[in-house]
Order: structure tokens, then sequence, then C-alpha cells
């Protein structure tokens, strides 16, 4: 017997699946439609923000959507920096520290954007944190007696020391 009272049925269930899905397909695809508008209108109205600063308070209104990426990523894009405005809502001002109105056209979606940065910085991450680790138990072996070679394990340390040094 179910615990909590369904109101769908599982034919319903598998119904409402695919929707949720293609509905969050179109979403992103009209997120990014938004940012590009945005930053075409950014470039051709002399810096005008309102539309990168519109998409981004839309995006913060839907709680499921990845606010800072989105952010991060128009910011990657034009010389524009998010803060405080005048109405005292997050939104979009152009960076003066850059000259002019400056758009660097995306190779890839938002969405994709942040997976990109993510995949590349988190195996190098990883590794240090697992050699630290290594480093660790070995200093804790020796200092608890259960290393039959110390010479060998210290040679040991110190290669994983200097492979940290030269990946960090």
């Amino acid at each position: 017997m179910p615990v909590f009272k369904t109101l769908i049925t599982k034919t319903q269930f598998h119904t409402l699946q695919k929707s949720v899905l293609s509905r969050g397909q179109t979403l992103r695809d009209d997120i990014q439609s938004m940012i590009d508008f945005g930053l075409d209108q950014y470039v051709t109205g002399q810096g005008n923000t309102n539309y990168l600063t519109q998409t981004l308070r839309t995006t913060m209104q839907i709680k499921a959507l990845p606010t800072q990426a989105i952010k991060e990523y128009i910011k990657a894009h034009c010389n524009v920096k998010a803060e405080k405005l005048k109405d005292g809502e997050l939104g979009f001002k152009r960076d003066k520290s850059i000259t002019g109105f400056v758009v660097e056209l995306p190779e890839v979606t938002w969405y994709d954007f942040e997976a990109t940065k993510k995949a590349q910085a988190t195996p190098c991450l990883k590794s240090i944190i697992q050699s630290k680790a290594m480093v660790t138990r070995f200093r804790k072996a020796i200092k608890e007696g259960h290393c039959d070679d110390v010479e060998y394990a210290n040679k040991v340390i110190a290669a994983i020391e200097a492979i940290q040094v030269n990946v960090a």
C-alpha cells in the first residue's frame, strides 16, 4: 500500500516525466536566446544592459536554474559586472575599466559553459587531494611504526610532494 496519496497513475507519471524533460530543454534554449539577444542589444545599443539584467532577474525567480552560472557566463562574454542597481536589485552595469562595448561571441551555450569549466578543473583537483591524503597516510604509518621500510616511504613522500609542487 502506498505511503503517500497519489494523484497520478504510472502512465501519467511517464507522460509527466517526458513533459518535464522536454520543457527543461526548451527552457534552457529559451534562456540562451534571451542571453544572445541581450548581448546583441549591449553592442548595438551602446552599452544597454537592460536585457541582460532582465534575463538575470528572470532566472533568479526560478529556483531550479543556476543563476550564478548564468551570471558568470554573461560576464565572461561581455565587459559587464553584476552589482546592485539604483532600484536595489541585482543587475548588470558596463565595466568601465574596459574601453568600448566588448562582446565575445559565445562558442558554447550557458549550460555547457559551466560544465566545461568544471570538467577541466575537477580531475586535477581530485588528484591533488588524493595525493595529499596518500602522503598523510604514509606519514601516519611511519609515525605509528607500521612501515617496514621508512627510507623507501620517505622517498615516495618526497616524489609525491615534488609532483604536487609542479601541478599546483
